[in-house]
């Protein structure tokens, strides 16, 4: 857990001052509704070999993982139904793309 965090507070911490972001990442092509450890799964695609990152800005927590060589990823992260989840991506280069967000979607009955 203070691995991710370091690791996102890095990147975070890359993007600031770049003269331009790059393209916004799209939004997650899918979103689950939190599973029951409390967790849920973003999957879409960015730029290939990526590192990617959401950030769940109601609770505070993040994490990063690299899109493959297709450009697909798929992250997990803790979150509650109503909790804004923000994404983005960071170039070899550095460059940092701008950020789009979503809301977690209540589970189904």
């Amino acid at each position: 857990m203070f691995f991710r965090s370091l690791l996102l507070t890095i990147a975070i911490a890359l993007g600031v001052g770049c003269e331009g972001p790059t393209l916004p990442i799209p939004p997650p092509a899918a979103l689950t509704a939190p599973d029951a450890d409390g967790f849920v799964t973003l999957s879409g695609t960015a730029p290939p070999d990526v590192l990617v990152g959401a950030f769940n800005e109601t609770r505070g927590e993040g994490v990063l993982g690299l899109s493959d060589a297709e450009g697909q990823y798929e992250l997990r992260l803790r979150a509650e139904a109503g909790d804004f989840i923000s994404y983005f991506y960071f170039q070899p280069d550095g460059d940092r793309s701008g950020t789009v967000g979503t809301t977690v979607p209540n589970p189904l009955p």
